[in-house]
């Protein structure tokens, strides 16, 4: 709810989006929360993207008070315990919860009363500037992949979301196991490269189909974890006759887990029976074509992509199976486009730095957890990482569509909007079982050694002292 410091985002391609900012301006006072207790209700009344998702939803306090960005601390109480729509209540509608088991709760919990896992709202679509944010170890992290999405008018953030709405998704579910294109590269890139891959701090244009919910273990940012679908813009370039040729990273599932401080598998169900469908902001078209279309998959049930055209977008869709069945399918789409209007290709961005809010006791008690996490490793046996390097089933299958002309997007008749799905993750499961073990047992061989215990605070001991009687059963 605190007012972001002003800075503003010029248009990484002013074809695209001639005036792409995202500004908010400072105010004396924050607009106080609601009476209604609605303020994280997601406004679901405007647009939708090609699934019938919210598309670019604010939350209700967002909607009431232009600028500024709801305060899960101050309008909800924190999300205590027993409370998941807040104590004072601060959402109308229903919320589904996902955290930690034990061992993982060990590290979620650090300094806090409050719920320390995920709350769930429903499947939305955003779109903006992605930049790259960190991937996570697979022993003692969760392994996801997690990027900020700045959306153009801030809309899904809270007070809490200093670089944007997170993006997050597991290794091993989808990234690991890429194949081909551009994710292959980026899954073989180190951080640093990663990060130049989608030009650090400035972002590139993408979208990401997710599920929006509240991380409520750093102090209560919005996410979408786990990630659906995400087209992200890699090239571009201006071609002879005014034409303009892209490459889109594409991928898509309908299932997911949401990381370390969690449990539960979270598949999306009630798509359009012609698939999950990515909607690729573009600008005014004249005409649009496939110059290639190169995807590999894990499943030979799936099927695309399907590609129309909007006024002004590209439309991406895929056929995946049930998600039971863990499907995914990634690859580069290259696309060559005219617009209607003939305008300048800008292949710059100046940025102006992120806000970052001064960080509360919570998220310092966070770092001592991230610290008692880096002895865990160092005393953890050499096993501990070979088991935890696993990916999805290899994607074997070839989905390649040839150079073609894109018709335009049908008339579709609107359906109910999909849901998502919470259900037991037995492999996550028996993965957190193996994790435990390897834990308690890092944790008894360091408190075994005294250089060890010596480099950490009284507090930290303290933490670690618990950590190993929790450890007790176990052995």
């Amino acid at each position: 709810m605190s007012p972001a410091k002003d800075f503003r985002l010029l248009a990484l391609l002013r074809i695209t989006v001639p005036s792409f900012a995202w500004v908010v301006s400072a105010q004396a006072a924050d607009p106080p929360c609601s009476p209604a207790h609605d303020d994280f209700d997601p406004d679901t009344s405007a647009a939708t993207d090609p699934n019938g998702l919210p598309l670019n939803a604010r939350w209700s306090y967002q909607k009431a008070n232009p600028g500024f960005y709801p305060h899960p601390e101050t309008c909800c109480g924190g999300f205590p315990d027993n409370f998941p729509r807040g104590n004072p209540p601060c959402t109308t509608v229903g919320v589904s919860i996902d955290g930690p088991n034990f061992g993982h709760k060990f590290f979620c919990d650090f300094g806090t009363s409050n719920f320390s896992g995920h709350l769930n709202w429903l499947p939305a679509t955003y779109d903006g500037l992605l930049t790259w944010e960190s991937h996570e170890s697979a022993f003692f992290g969760d392994d996801d992949y997690t990027f900020n999405l700045r959306p153009r008018g801030g809309e899904g953030l809270t007070s809490n979301n200093a670089k944007g709405l997170h993006v997050e998704m597991n290794g091993d579910e989808t990234i690991d196991g890429a194949q081909v294109g551009w994710w292959y590269a980026f899954r073989k890139a180190k951080d640093a490269t990663k990060s130049a891959m989608l030009k650090d701090d400035a972002g590139v244009p993408a979208t990401v189909v997710g599920l929006l919910g509240i991380d409520n273990v750093h102090g209560g940012y919005s996410e979408l974890h786990p990630a659906y679908a995400v087209g992200i813009l890699t090239d571009r370039k201006a071609v002879a006759g005014g034409a303009v040729e892209d490459t889109w990273a594409i991928l898509a599932r309908n299932w997911g887990n949401e990381g370390w401080c969690s449990s539960d598998q979270h598949e999306i169900h009630g798509l359009p029976p012609e698939g999950i469908g990515l909607r690729l902001k573009l600008a005014p078209l004249a005409s649009a074509s496939v110059l290639s279309a190169d995807f590999r998959s894990n499943h030979n049930g799936i099927a695309g992509p399907q590609i129309t055209r909007e006024d002004d977008a590209i439309v991406v869709r895929f056929q995946l199976p049930d998600p039971s069945e863990r499907p995914f399918v990634h690859g580069d789409l290259h696309l060559r486009w005219t617009p209607r209007q003939p305008q300048t290709v800008a292949m710059s961005l100046a940025a102006g730095p992120a806000a970052v809010p001064a960080r509360g006791e919570r998220e310092l008690r966070q770092d001592e957890g991230e610290s008692l996490k880096a002895v865990l490793e160092r005393f953890a046996r050499p096993e501990a990482y070979s088991a935890f390097t696993q990916e999805i089933g290899r994607s074997q299958y070839s989905l390649v569509k040839p150079p073609s002309e894109i018709p335009p997007e049908a008339i579709r008749e609107r359906r109910p909007a999909p849901t998502a799905k919470a259900v037991a993750d037995s492999k996550k499961k028996e993965r957190q079982a193996r994790q435990i073990e390897l834990l308690c047992d890092a944790a008894q061989r360091a408190w075994s050694d005294p250089a060890a215990m010596k480099s950490l605070t009284e507090a930290m001991r303290q933490d670690f002292a618990r950590l190993r009687e929790d450890c007790a059963p176990a052995h």
